[in-house]
């Protein structure tokens, strides 16, 4: 019988146990690579999801800066925010007459719903703002002195403001989304405008 040199042969080969350990480097090696590449895939959807969200956000957010604008009276609700002043249409488009417009947070299928209406002399039209509103929250900064809201008062009258409280000179506006993330948050200063 021949008995098998090891001294005098070179090894050939890797052994059992450095195969297995060089396998289970690899698969973690792997897992960590699609790890950090599944999290940047993520962070890039996420981001690409917010900017098509702000462009619609900043959209909603010109009508309504645009009606606080206009308004003279306000009601404000978590649910609705009601507006009155000069914001009338004619043939759907914008005139400047007294008109109210109403938003209202209603519920449709499985999301809540942001619908804008609009009443005046020349019509009344309603369309969808946002779909997945959460809510309206609305905090008074500033209110106009007693002197000057008699004053505005005498002049405005409740025609200017449709029987509705007198908007405040400064507020915050928050729209708040379904799921609570903040949409938008603003502090308008009314009758800097």
């Amino acid at each position: 019988m021949k008995r098998h040199r090891t001294r005098d042969c070179p090894r050939r080969g890797f052994t059992l146990i450095e195969l297995v350990v060089s396998a289970v480097l690899a698969s973690i090696l792997m897992a960590a690579c699609l790890n950090i590449m599944w999290s940047a895939l993520r962070e890039g959807q996420e981001l690409e999801r917010r900017d098509s969200d702000r462009a619609a956000v900043d959209q909603m957010v010109d009508v309504l800066l645009t009606d606080l604008q206009n308004a003279r009276g306000m009601v404000a609700g978590e649910q609705e925010l009601v507006l009155h002043g000069f914001l009338g249409i004619r043939d759907g488009r914008p005139d400047h007459s007294p008109g109210r417009v109403r938003y209202a947070i209603v519920r449709a299928g499985d999301h809540n719903v942001l619908v804008r209406s609009v009443e005046s002399v020349g019509g009344s039209q309603s369309s969808l703002v946002w779909l997945g509103m959460g809510a309206f929250q609305m905090d008074v900064l500033a209110m106009a002195s007693e002197v000057d809201a008699a004053e505005a008062g005498s002049m405005a009258g409740a025609v200017e403001t449709g029987g509705l409280p007198e908007i405040p000179d400064s507020f915050r506006v928050r729209l708040i989304s379904e799921s609570g993330r903040v949409l938008h948050s603003e502090v308008v200063h009314h009758h800097a405008m």
